[in-house]
């Protein structure tokens, strides 16, 4: 399934990576960056289109940035709560079945592979 996003939700993704950068650096730390091929920015604004896209396609809340951390839950639908995985691997879900169970702290996640169109 394919969900475009709006520009106002992929400018906002845009903002909040660059301010979740921002707030991590303020505290001392920078955050993880897992493709070296890609600024922090650029990964954490991936990351909030992910749940952007989510979040449309299930009409829930948009995501929102927390300062300290959102303790592995992105999103909540229906109250469940769902941690959103973003890749651009053509493997999809199946190249985040390495993450560790620590990782995905919500019960159900979603995996979201970004396309170019």
């Amino acid at each position: 399934m394919k969900v475009r996003l709006s520009r106002q939700d992929s400018h906002t993704s845009e903002i909040m990576g660059a301010d979740t950068v921002a707030l991590c650096k303020m505290q001392g730390f920078n955050p993880r960056l897992e493709n070296e091929r890609q600024s922090r920015e650029e990964a954490n604004a991936f990351g909030y289109k992910a749940e952007f896209a989510v979040a449309r396609l299930f009409n829930a809340e948009p995501p929102v940035i927390n300062v300290l951390s959102d303790g592995g839950v992105d999103l909540w639908l229906d109250g469940i709560p769902v941690d959103v995985k973003f890749t651009t691997k053509s493997k999809g879900l199946s190249s985040l079945t390495r993450c560790r169970s620590s990782v995905l702290k919500s019960p159900f996640w979603l995996a979201v592979q970004m396309t170019r169109t």
